[in-house]
């Protein structure tokens, strides 16, 4: 498959591809650098004039001085000419409105933007970064599971953003059970949210060395919960969706029905939002166990698990664990990674320890996570490492559901 012939697959919007994002973003969900980025999309090709304008755009941004002003017009002239309904067309000139200070007439044009392409997932992106408040849900028909499903909803953490996301949770609640478990911050939230929810209010953990942390630390609550839920009712649950209240779907009507239909495997996008059956939920209270022996360390090289990353998708980033040269036989990008899987010309190490320190095999991650972000020599947890390490060490199949795509609103930590 071309990168072109990618570029129109499925949900990835109008220019990212299977193993990176190109416009401007990373699988961090973080901008590139400059650099980084004119390299990207100076390598992009699309296939139509309304993508050809908007890249024409995105170079013109980073040639900067006179000469990229001029191609900023040219092309902004050459987008205003054509396809008049795209979704895109709009939403540069909503940029460009909000640049000069006409937020009104802006906020007009991005809405509009969001109504012809509310499942671009790069759209989404774009506007979540200059104006997350006009993401919000709009009158959400959340379709039933099975009638033999009976999924509980787990909300383990701070409840930001719960007046954007309240539409949502009281979508699952008609079909669902819903477990909280948060902070005394939000306590009073939870107490007054006027939906039929089981709410655990829980300290945070002193001994726990990282803040980022605690929302595994109150998930195990929240699978507790589920538990002596079931003990009550005298039967189980067959699913269990954990989802942040902080977080944008973009399309989340299918939620229920989606992840219901799932057996012996999870759905994620990174360790955000993710479900599965039951019995594979309930793994994750052997997760919050297991953090505290490498919570410091994301440059652990985890022995890892071949057969379980050709059997799953990209969506728990497991290429941000560490790889030798010898697995990797030349691969630079997951696609490549996949191929050598596929051939059977990955050869398999034990675990060497801590890569950074001195190990005598040469590691690396075939992509970038938000751990690389870190300035060198801060101890930090790395979740989403983490997370894929976990996935793949209990030998769970990841698969991507629609339904769980979407974006953290960037001004998440102000609103609640």
């Amino acid at each position: 498959m071309t990168a072109d012939d990618d570029r129109i697959a499925g949900y990835r919007g109008f220019c990212e591809l299977q193993d990176d994002w190109v416009l401007m973003t990373s699988s961090a969900d973080l901008p590139l650098s400059r650099e980084d980025a004119s390299v990207r999309l100076r390598a992009v090709k699309c296939l139509g004039e309304v993508e050809q304008a908007i890249v024409g755009i995105r170079r013109s941004e980073l040639t900067g001085g006179r000469w990229g002003k001029w191609l900023s017009r040219f092309y902004r002239w050459k987008l205003s000419r054509i396809c008049s309904d795209h979704p895109w067309r709009h939403w540069q000139l909503a940029r460009h409105d909000l640049t000069i200070g006409r937020t009104s007439v802006g906020m007009q044009k991005t809405s509009l933007a969001l109504r012809l392409g509310s499942k671009d997932l790069s759209l989404v992106r774009e506007v979540n970064a200059v104006f997350p408040s006009v993401l919000q849900y709009d009158r959400i028909e959340m379709k039933p599971p099975t009638e033999d499903a009976a999924i509980a909803v787990v909300l383990p953490g701070e409840l930001r953003c719960w007046s954007r996301s309240e539409e949502l949770i009281h979508g699952l609640a008609a079909h669902g059970d819903v477990f909280v478990c948060t902070s005394p911050r939000y306590a009073d939230l939870a107490a007054t949210a006027g939906l039929p929810m089981r709410v655990s209010v829980v300290d945070d953990d002193p001994q726990l060395p990282h803040p980022a942390m605690q929302q595994w630390m109150r998930l195990n609550v929240c699978l507790d919960m589920v538990l002596a839920s079931e003990m009550e009712i005298g039967k189980p649950y067959t699913h269990i969706i954990k989802l942040r209240t902080d977080y944008f779907h973009i399309d989340p009507s299918d939620l229920l029905s989606s992840i219901g239909r799932l057996r012996s495997c999870l759905s994620a996008c990174s360790d955000k939002v993710f479900g599965g059956d039951r019995d594979s939920m309930m793994k994750f209270r052997d997760f919050y166990r297991e953090i505290m022996d490498y919570w410091v360390d994301a440059d652990h090289r985890f022995p890892v698990n071949h057969a379980q990353i050709l059997e799953s998708e990209d969506s728990f980033k497991w290429f941000g664990m560490l790889f030798s040269d010898s697995e990797l036989n030349g691969a630079s990008t997951p696609g490549e990674f996949r191929s050598v899987l596929a051939s059977g010309q990955a050869r398999n190490i034990p675990a060497t320890g801590n890569a950074s320190a001195g190990a005598q095999v040469h590691c690396k991650r075939l992509m970038p996570t938000l751990f690389d972000l870190v300035p060198k020599g801060e101890r930090v947890f790395a979740s989403e490492i983490m997370f894929a390490a976990f996935l793949n060490q209990m030998n769970l199949r990841v698969l991507w559901e629609p339904c769980l795509s979407g974006v953290l609103w960037s001004d998440r930590m102000s609103v609640d």
